[in-house]
C-alpha cells in the first residue's frame, strides 16, 4: 500500500517486477562466472568476476554472499567477513 492507504498504481507494480527479474538475472550470471573460473581458471577479483558476469561491481558488492564467495575463489582472507 502506499502512503495515503491506495495500493500502488499498476505501472509501479510492473516496475518492480521488472527491476527484481533483472536482478535475478545477474544473480545468476555472477553465479555463473563464479562456477566457471573455479572450473577453468582466471581472474577471480571482483572485477574479474564483474567482467565475465557483465555486470558492475557495486552489485557483487551490494550482495554480501555474491561478494563472500568471489573472496572464497580469491583466496582472499576476508571472505568470511
Amino acid at each position: 500500500m502506499s502512503p495515503a492507504g491506495r495500493p500502488p498504481p499498476e505501472n509501479a507494480v510492473a516496475l518492480t517486477a521488472a527491476r527484481q527479474a533483472d536482478s535475478i538475472r545477474r544473480r545468476q550470471r555472477v553465479l555463473d562466472a563464479l562456477q566457471q573460473l573455479a572450473a577453468h581458471g582466471g581472474d577471480a577479483s571482483v572485477s574479474g568476476i564483474a567482467r565475465v558476469a557483465r555486470v558492475h561491481r557495486t552489485f557483487i558488492y551490494r550482495h554480501p554472499d555474491l561478494l563472500a564467495q568471489v573472496r572464497a575463489l580469491d583466496g582472499d582472507d576476508r571472505a568470511g567477513t
